[in-house]
């Protein structure tokens, strides 16, 4: 666990380490935690460039894992339209039942109300 969160570990050896625990079924007690960022000025890159977020937002602490999907397919998460952006076009996904074409989830916080359930 410890080589996984080792930053001074190459970032190759760290998704390994990450691999091997989720194949044996471990997962953080934090796996659904969401990270506030705030509005206002940042660094960015290795310039360290000033740039400007407008507009607080909040993103997963962790990438979605294949324990989360799961929880979202045997949710329905694939057939709830409400959850989906209609759209037509290259690359989009149609349901089996409809016309309608979806490709991204309508907001973080509906998918997360369905994550955690």
């Amino acid at each position: 666990m410890d080589a996984m969160a080792n930053r001074s570990l190459p970032p190759a050896v760290q998704r390994d380490a990450g691999f091997s625990l989720a194949r044996t079924g471990w997962a953080p007690n934090d796996l659904d935690a969401w990270i506030q960022i705030p509005a206002g000025e940042f660094l960015y890159g290795d310039e360290k460039e000033k740039q400007i977020i407008e507009t607080m937002f909040a993103i997963q602490k962790y990438p979605v894992t294949n324990l989360q999907f799961k929880r979202f397919m045997d949710d329905g998460g694939y057939e709830q339209q409400e959850f989906w952006v209609r759209m037509a076009g290259n690359g989009a996904w149609k349901t089996e039942s409809t016309n309608y074409y979806f490709r991204h989830p309508l907001t973080a916080k509906r998918r997360t109300l369905l994550l955690l359930a």
